[in-house]
């Protein structure tokens, strides 16, 4: 999976991610693993002829956004997140992404309406 290619995250924050998400057995367990699963990402991303769009990660904002939407912070959760914030903007109308607005673009208790 790709998902995860241009994802750009500091040694810091790095920590509070994956203090987040602590839970999931998937997550690489140190720095180190981190930027080799990452740098694989990329490669294999950059291989199949895709440019890397920058994805910078701000753990609070990942956590609010997992909250929003009711969904675990982990692995998975991170891919959604960065599928989301690659939509090129213009495409939205709430703002930069639908956490810099007061109007969300889906609010999870609608489901099911």
């Amino acid at each position: 999976m790709n998902d995860l290619a241009g994802i750009e995250l500091s040694p810091e924050g790095f920590v509070i991610l994956a203090r987040l998400c602590s839970g999931d057995p998937a997550f690489p367990k140190d720095w180190n693993a981190w930027k080799r699963h990452i740098a694989q990402v990329n490669a294999t991303a950059q291989a199949s002829g895709a440019a890397l769009q920058p994805v910078p990660i701000d753990p609070a904002r990942f956590a609010k956004w997992c909250a929003a939407f009711d969904v675990p912070t982990c692995l998975d959760s991170l891919r959604a997140y960065c599928i989301v914030h690659k939509v090129p903007r213009g495409t939205q109308h709430y703002g930069d992404t639908s956490l810099d607005s007061d109007v969300m673009p889906f609010d999870p208790s609608d489901a099911g309406r």
